[in-house]
C-alpha cells in the first residue's frame, strides 16, 4: 500500500508541475509532497498480543492500535499489593495489653475506695478516743502505697500506647514506597496498550503480532495524508522571476 500511495503522490506532483507549464508562468520545477510522519513505539517491553493493522489502514486518534502482554507486570503489582497487606499483619494490637492494665487499675480504684472509707471511719474513731492514731496512720500509709501503684499503672498504659504506636509507625512507614511502586507498575500496565496518537494512514508496519519487542521499539509509521506540503525546487536562473505569494 505504501508503493500505491507514493505513486499517487508522484502523479499528483507531475500533474501540478505540468499545470504550471500550461499557464503563463514558464517555470519548471521538481519537488515532493510531504506529510508529518509519526513513528509509534512501544513504551514497555513484551510480546505483542494484538496488532490488527496493515499498511494503508486508516486509524483514528486515541484508538488502541497495539496490545503488549502485561501479564508479568500484573504479577509484579499483585506481589507488591500482597506485601502491603502483610505489613498490616505485622502491626501490634495494643488493646489486649491495655485491657489488662485497665482491669488492674479498676481493682486498685476499688481498693482505694475501701481504704478511704476506712480512713474516714478511723478518723472519727480517733476523735472519739475509740481507736488509736497508729491505726489511722496505717490506713493512711496503705492509701499512699496504693496511690503510687495506681500512678505506675497509668504510666504503664501510656508507655504501652507510645511504644506500640512507634512500632506500628516503623512497620507502616514501608507502605508508602510500596504504594508508589504499585502505582508505577499500574502505569506501565496502562502503557501496554499502545494508543494511536493521530488520525491518519498507516505508512509502514515494523512489527507483527507474536513478536517480542523492547521498550522504544518502533511499531508502525503513520501520517495524516489529508493535508500535504509540496516542497518544490527551482534553478538559480528562475529565482529572479519568482515573487512571494505568486500563484503557480
Amino acid at each position: 500500500m505504501t508503493a500505491k500511495i507514493s505513486s499517487l503522490l508522484l502523479v499528483a506532483a507531475v500533474l501540478s508541475l505540468t499545470a504550471c507549464r500550461n499557464n503563463d508562468f514558464p517555470f519548471d520545477a521538481s519537488g515532493t509532497f510531504e506529510a508529518d510522519e509519526v513513528i509509534v513505539s512501544s513504551e514497555v517491553a513484551g510480546k505483542i498480543l494484538s496488532m490488527e493493522l496493515e499498511e494503508g489502514d486508516q486509524l483514528k486518534k486515541d484508538s488502541i492500535a497495539v496490545v503488549i502482554d502485561a501479564g508479568n507486570l500484573a504479577l509484579q503489582k499483585a506481589q507488591v499489593e500482597a506485601s502491603m497487606m502483610a505489613l498490616k499483619e505485622k502491626t501490634y494490637d495494643v488493646n489486649p495489653q491495655l485491657q489488662l492494665l485497665q482491669d488492674q487499675l479498676k481493682v486498685q480504684e476499688a481498693q482505694m475506695e475501701t481504704l478511704q472509707k476506712e480512713q474516714r471511719r478511723f478518723s472519727a474513731l480517733v476523735k472519739a478516743d475509740a481507736a488509736t492514731p497508729k491505726q489511722l496512720d496505717d490506713i493512711n500509709a496503705q492509701i499512699e502505697v496504693l496511690q503510687q501503684q495506681m500512678l505506675v499503672t497509668r504510666q504503664q498504659m501510656k508507655v504501652q500506647e507510645s511504644n506500640t504506636a512507634t512500632q506500628n509507625r516503623s512497620v507502616l512507614s514501608e507502605t508508602d514506597p510500596l504504594a508508589k511502586r504499585a502505582d508505577i507498575i499500574a502505569d506501565q500496565i496502562d502503557r501496554s496498550k499502545v494508543i494511536n496518537p493521530v488520525n491518519g494512514t498507516v505508512l509502514t508496519k515494523y512489527a507483527h503480532a507474536g513478536e517480542v519487542i523492547g521498550a522504544g521499539k518502533g511499531l508502525y509509521k503513520i501520517a495524516d495524508l489529508s493535508s500535504l506540503l509540496l516542497r518544490a525546487y527551482v534553478t538559480g536562473d528562475q529565482l529572479p522571476q519568482i515573487k512571494l505569494g505568486q500563484a503557480v
